[in-house]
C-alpha cells in the first residue's frame, strides 16, 4: 500500500501544481471572445491546511479519481455523457457517433465555463438586465442542489444570458455539467452516499441516460441524480476550467464563484432530503385547510374537552406545538375522588387523512428536521404550524388520552380513556416558564395543575428507576452538545455559534448546576436541570405506555364481544421494545462495568461510556414486549403526529378503530350509519357493516397500513442531523484561538493495539477519539488537550495533550 502511495501522491501533487499554474494561462472560450485571468480565479477555499492535511486529502480522493479514471476506459477512448436522446437519428446511426458526442459534449463544457467565468465577474443577484431568452428548459433543475432557494434562482437565471442561436441540446449539455458538478461537490467529506445512508433503493427513470442524466425533468428526478452521482461530466468542467478534478475540487470552484456558501451544509444535500415544498405541495396543504369532511364529527364521536384548562409547554422557538397536558377531578361512584391526566397530541391525521396528498407528502419525508441552521418540517408550514398546531386561545382538533394513576405511578389500566376531541389551549407556555411557575409555587396555588403534573411526573419517574430504566442502569448520563446558528454581523461569514450543554431527555439524577463548584466536573458546562423538561419527558413516556396498555385492555374487550357474536375490531399499533442487558455470556465486561460505577470513576461519565455496550437495540413490532430503557411494560411512540410519519400513522389505526367501535355500536343498535364513509376512513370496506352478521377474518382491518414504512429515511435523516451537529461543532473549535485549551477525562480505551482512546470535553459536551502518542492511559484520567488540523467538513480533527 505504501508503495501505491509513492507512486500517486507525486502524480497528484503535479497534476495541483499544474492547475494552479494553467489558471493563469490565457485560453479561448467557443463564443469567439478571449480573456486572460491574471491570478487564480478560484482560490481554495482551504488554504490554511497544512501539508499534512493536504497530502491526507490527496490519499482520500484517490479512489474517486481512480473510479472516474475507470468509467473512462471503454475500449473505444473516453466514455461520453451527452445523452443519446438528444442525438438526431441520423447522428445516432452514424460510424462516428463517439466523435459527435465528444463534440457535443466540448461544446457543452465550453459554453458552461463561459458562463461561470461570466457569472463571477458580474456577481448578478436578482433580476438580470439583459436577459436574451426564457431557458424553461433551466427551470427546476437545480432543486436542492443548494440549500437556499436563491441560490438555485441564480443558476437558473444563469442559463437566460445565452444567446439564441445556441442549439437547446448545447444548452442542455451545460446544465448537465452543472449539475454533475454540484453533485460532485457535495462529496466533499463524505463517508457515505446517499444509499448508503437508508434511503433505499431508487428505481432508474425511464427518462434517465443509462449513466443518470436526465433529459426530462421532475420532482423526483433530483433524489435520482443525488443517488447516480455521474461525475464523468463534472470531472470534465473541472478539466475544461484547469481545475482539481475532485470532490475538494468542485465544492472549491462552487464556493469561490458564491453559488455556495463556505458552510454550506453537504450532508443535507447529499442525503437526498427534500429541503423545500414545491408549488404542488404547498398548494394541497392550502386545500386540506379547507377540508370540512371531519369523519368523527359525522360519527359524533369527537368529545368537546374544551372546558379543561390545558398548556402546551415548548421552546420558545417551536412552531410544530403537538402535544397539550391537562389536568381533571373526577369524582367515582362511591364518593371518593381522583385525578385523570390528560395528554392531548395534535389531531394531524384529520388534516392529512391517509389516502390524500398532504399524507404522500409527509410519508416521502418521513420526519422533521431539526438542524443547527433551522428547521424543516415534514408538512407544510400553512399546516403544521397553523391548522395542526395547538396554538392558544383557538379550538383545535386532538386525539386526547386520560389516565389515572395508582400512589406507586403505575397505570390504572380500566381508568383508560382514548377519544378524538376537540380542546383550547389555554396557556402557551415555555420550559423557563414553567421552572419559574413551578420555584415561585404559583404551579402549586393558581395555576395547579401545573404542580399536580409534575409531582405525577416525580413519582412515575421513580416508578421508572425502580423497574431498572436507563436512569437506574445509568445513573450520570453523559451531557451532550447541541448547537444553533443565528445571524450576527460580526462573527465569521456573519453566523454566529451558540452553543448549549444538557443531559438528554433529562435522563439520569437530577442534579442542579449550582451543586458544581470544580470546573472539572460533568456538570459544570451543562444546562440546569429543568424540572418543566422532566414533567413533559415523564408524561410523553406516559402517552406511550397508556397507548399501549389501553390496546391490551381493548383486545380483551374485543374478544369477550366477539364470543357475543360481534365484529371484530382488533386494533394495529407498533410497540418499541427493548430486551434487558444480557451478562450471561459478558461477566468480566460486567465487573468491570460494576467498578468504574462503585468507585465513581470519572465522576460516573466511564460507567456511563461503558454501559453503551449492554443496550441493545430497540425493535419495533406488533406484540407488546417490555421496553428496558424506560423501565415499562410496553410503549407505543405516537406524540409528535406533525413531526413524525410514524407517529401519524399510528394516528390512523387509533382513530380507525375508534370509528369501527362506534360503526358497530350503531349496526346492533340499528341507527344509520352515514354514507359518505371511505375504506381509508375505517381500514376496512363500509359494506362490511352492512352486510356482515358475523365476524370477518382477523386480517380484515388496516391491511394498507405498514409500520416499517419511512424507517429507512429516518436512518438517513438521523444520519444528516448528526453530520450538521458535527460540522458546527467543529467548525464552531476551529474559531477560538488556536492556543485554547481543553479540560477532559479519558472515557475508556476504544483499540488498545493503537492506543485509542475516548475522551469527554466538558466545556464542550463532546465525546472525540484520542490517540495516545507514548503511554497507555486509564479511565477516569484526566487530561488537557488542544485541536489541531480541524476539517469541518470531513469531521475530522486531532487532539493533541498539552499537559502531562
Amino acid at each position: 500500500m505504501s508503495s501505491l502511495n509513492a507512486l500517486w501522491e507525486p502524480t497528484l501533487r503535479r497534476r495541483t501544481m499544474a492547475s494552479i499554474i494553467s489558471t493563469l494561462l490565457f485560453f479561448q472560450l467557443s463564443h469567439g471572445f478571449s480573456f486572460y485571468w491574471h491570478k487564480p480565479i478560484l482560490p481554495s477555499i482551504n488554504g490554511d491546511i497544512n501539508k499534512r492535511n493536504r497530502n491526507f486529502l490527496y490519499r482520500r480522493q484517490l479512489s474517486s479519481l481512480q473510479s472516474v479514471n475507470n468509467q473512462g476506459d471503454t475500449g473505444v477512448g473516453k466514455a461520453h455523457w451527452f445523452p443519446e436522446k438528444l442525438l438526431e437519428r441520423s447522428e445516432l446511426e452514424s460510424s462516428a457517433i463517439h466523435s459527435i458526442k465528444a463534440d457535443l459534449e466540448h461544446q457543452s463544457l465550453q459554453l458552461m465555463a463561459g458562463i461561470l467565468f461570466e457569472y463571477r465577474n458580474s456577481k448578478f443577484s436578482g433580476e438580470i438586465a439583459d436577459k436574451k431568452r426564457d431557458s424553461k428548459v433551466a427551470k427546476g433543475r437545480f432543486r436542492d442542489l443548494c440549500t437556499n432557494r436563491r441560490q438555485e434562482l441564480n443558476l437558473e437565471q444563469m442559463f437566460d444570458r445565452i444567446d439564441e442561436e445556441t442549439e437547446n441540446r448545447i444548452v442542455l449539455g451545460a446544465i448537465i455539467s452543472l449539475q454533475s458538478l454540484l453533485v460532485l461537490g457535495m462529496q466533499y467529506g463524505a463517508k457515505a452516499n446517499a444509499l448508503t445512508l437508508g434511503w433505499g433503493s431508487i428505481s432508474e427513470s425511464s427518462n434517465s441516460d443509462s449513466c443518470g442524466l436526465f433529459v426530462e425533468w421532475d420532482a423526483s428526478c433530483t433524489q435520482k441524480l443525488k443517488s447516480a452521482c455521474n461525475r464523468v461530466p463534472a470531472m470534465d468542467l473541472l478539466a475544461e476550467m484547469k481545475r482539481k478534478r475532485s470532490p475538494q475540487g468542485a465544492y472549491d470552484v462552487l464556493v469561490s464563484l458564491g453559488i455556495w456558501k463556505a458552510d454550506e451544509d453537504l450532508g443535507l444535500l447529499r442525503s437526498g432530503f427534500s429541503l423545500r415544498f414545491n408549488d404542488d405541495e404547498i398548494r394541497s396543504a392550502e386545500e386540506a385547510c379547507s377540508n370540512v369532511h371531519d369523519v368523527d364529527q359525522l360519527l359524533n364521536i369527537r368529545e368537546d374537552l374544551t372546558h379543561q384548562k390545558v398548556y402546551t409547554i415548548d421552546s420558545a422557538s417551536t412552531t410544530e406545538i403537538d402535544d397539550g397536558l391537562s389536568v381533571e377531578k373526577i369524582t367515582k361512584n362511591d364518593g371518593s375522588s381522583s385525578k385523570r391526566f390528560w395528554i392531548h397530541i395534535a389531531d394531524a391525521e384529520r388534516w392529512a387523512p391517509r389516502g390524500s396528498r398532504v399524507f404522500e407528502i409527509a410519508k416521502q419525508r418521513a420526519t422533521s428536521l431539526y438542524l443547527p441552521q433551522g428547521s424543516i418540517p415534514m408538512i407544510p408550514e400553512i399546516l403544521s404550524s397553523e391548522k395542526m398546531s395547538l396554538n392558544a386561545n383557538a379550538e383545535k382538533s386532538s386525539l386526547s388520552l386520560g389516565v389515572e394513576l395508582a400512589p406507586d405511578g403505575s397505570i390504572i389500566d380500566s381508568s383508560i380513556r382514548m377519544t378524538a376531541s376537540t380542546i383550547k389551549v389555554s396557556y402557551r407556555l415555555t420550559y423557563d416558564d414553567v421552572d419559574e411557575m413551578l420555584e415561585d409555587g404559583v404551579a402549586y396555588n393558581e395555576e395547579w395543575e401545573l404542580g399536580e403534573l409534575y409531582t405525577a411526573a416525580k413519582t412515575r419517574r421513580d416508578y421508572r428507576i425502580r423497574n431498572g430504566s436507563a436512569e437506574a442502569f445509568i445513573p450520570m448520563q453523559i451531557p451532550q452538545y447541541s448547537l444553533s446558528t443565528y445571524g450576527d454581523d460580526a462573527a465569521h461569514n456573519k453566523i454566529g455559534i451558540a452553543l448549549n450543554i444538557q443531559v438528554s431527555h433529562n435522563g439520569g439524577k437530577n442534579q442542579s448546576m449550582v451543586e458544581y463548584h470544580d470546573k472539572a466536573t460533568t456538570m459544570a458546562y451543562a444546562s440546569p436541570v429543568s424540572a418543566a423538561s422532566m414533567l413533559v419527558t415523564e408524561m410523553m413516556i406516559l402517552a406511550g405506555e397508556a397507548i399501549g396498555r389501553w390496546k391490551i385492555w381493548e383486545d380483551k374487550q374485543n374478544s369477550l364481544d366477539c364470543s357475543q357474536n360481534h365484529l371484530k375490531n382488533l386494533l394495529r399499533i407498533p410497540f418499541r421494545t427493548q430486551p434487558s442487558p444480557d451478562y450471561r455470556s459478558r461477566m468480566r465486561e460486567k465487573s468491570i462495568m460494576e467498578d468504574l460505577l462503585n468507585n465513581d470513576i470519572g465522576g460516573g461519565l466511564c460507567h456511563a461510556w461503558y454501559a453503551r455496550r449492554f443496550l441493545s437495540p430497540v425493535q419495533i413490532r406488533e406484540v407488546s414486549s417490555p421496553h428496558s430503557g424506560l423501565g415499562i411494560e410496553c410503549y407505543t411512540q405516537w406524540s409528535s403526529p406533525i413531526r413524525r410519519f410514524g407517529d401519524l400513522q399510528v394516528h390512523i389505526t387509533v382513530k380507525r378503530h375508534l370509528r369501527r367501535m362506534k360503526m358497530i355500536e350503531m349496526k346492533l343498535s340499528g341507527s344509520t350509519i352515514p354514507s359518505n364513509i371511505a375504506f381509508n376512513d375505517i381500514g376496512c370496506d363500509p359494506e362490511i357493516f352492512a352486510t356482515e352478521t358475523t365476524s370477518p377474518p382477523l386480517d380484515v382491518w388496516d391491511t394498507d397500513i405498514d409500520f416499517t414504512d419511512s424507517l429507512s429515511s429516518l436512518k438517513a435523516a438521523r444520519a444528516v442531523q448528526r453530520s450538521s451537529q458535527t460540522y458546527w461543532m467543529l467548525e464552531f473549535i476551529r474559531r477560538m484561538d488556536r492556543s485554547k485549551t481543553f479540560e477532559a477525562v479519558i472515557l475508556g480505551c476504544r483499540n488498545p493495539a493503537r492506543k485509542q482512546y475516548m475522551i469527554y470535553i466538558y466545556e464542550l459536551g463532546l465525546e472525540w477519539q484520542y490517540t495516545s502518542p507514548v503511554e497507555n492511559l486509564t479511565a477516569g484520567t484526566k487530561i488537557v488537550v488542544k485541536a489541531n488540523n480541524i476539517l469541518p467538513h470531513n469531521g475530522q480533527m486531532t487532539l493533541v495533550r498539552v499537559q502531562f
